[in-house]
């Protein structure tokens, strides 16, 4: 996990405004400290040395929550660990076998 930054406020299309330590790629998972999902980098602007994002927050989340915490990107290893954290909330299908 790699600190992205401090959320500084919400803007008025529903957006997260984020204080950057560096400037990540776009659509890059953003999370909470406690790895839940919060969204994803949506835009990266400013000057070089200290840039903000805009994060685009998941459907359901209550972005207020966020103004004034850091917020944080996600390695390949960490993935993991919010896919079995999401395993729960997600609805299981069943799966067909093929008949040969």
């Amino acid at each position: 996990m790699k600190r992205l930054g401090s959320v500084l406020h919400k803007s008025s299309q529903g957006k997260l405004i984020v204080s950057a330590d560096f400037a990540p790629t776009l659509s890059a998972l953003v999370v909470s400290s406690n790895l839940d999902r919060v969204g994803t980098v949506f835009d990266v602007f400013g000057p070089i040395s200290k840039p903000y994002v805009s994060v685009k927050p998941f459907k359901g989340t209550k972005s207020e929550q966020f103004v004034g915490k850091y917020l944080y990107l996600l390695n390949k290893k960490d993935k993991k660990r919010v896919n079995i954290k999401e395993k729960g909330r997600k609805k299981k299908g069943k799966k067909v076998k093929k008949q040969n």
